[in-house]
């Protein structure tokens, strides 16, 4: 199962390195030292970390590596657009349970294979946009169960 892990957290990474890249790729063009090339700078790594994090599980660094994807998918499990501030990164798999109260008083669902990164500092209205990753915190407590599992197994040996 780990190596499943490692391997999703590999392809959803490196596929958000793509994405990420044609955009800052752009940016440095254009705008080398902005705020928006240093924030997709961030996305970029936030995505190679990912793809680490499945390096060490393949390799079989079990401690360091689920501690780090435990971190990772914990960076996944919410996002949210409030007032003009907002965050979200995704490194594979997302299906969200969220809540928006302009578009619907209902929650809503949604389900695709889009790694992304976005975050908002201070640009205006009134959106609010609230939700869970379902897939990311599943995986984030089946980690912490084996990061248990293992050091429980070393203590004891």
């Amino acid at each position: 199962m780990l190596r499943i892990i490692a391997w999703y957290q590999i392809a959803g990474g490196l596929v958000g390195i793509g994405l990420m890249l044609v955009v800052v790729l752009l940016l440095i063009r254009t705008a080398p030292l902005s705020l928006a090339t240093f924030i997709m700078l961030a996305a970029v790594a936030l995505h190679g970390f990912s793809v680490y994090c499945g390096v060490l599980l393949l390799k079989n660094k079990y401690r360091a590596g689920l501690n780090l994807s435990v971190m990772n998918h914990a960076l996944q499990v919410i996002s949210f657009a409030i007032g003009g501030y907002g965050y979200q990164y995704i490194a594979g798999l997302v299906f969200l349970a969220g809540f928006n109260p302009a578009n619907s008083p209902k929650m809503y669902i949604s389900f695709s294979w889009r790694p992304s990164w976005q975050i908002s500092i201070s640009t205006g209205g009134n959106h609010v946009d609230v939700a869970i990753n379902i897939i990311a915190l599943l995986l984030l407590v089946f980690m912490i169960y084996l990061r248990g599992t293992i050091n429980k197994t070393e203590t004891t040996s």
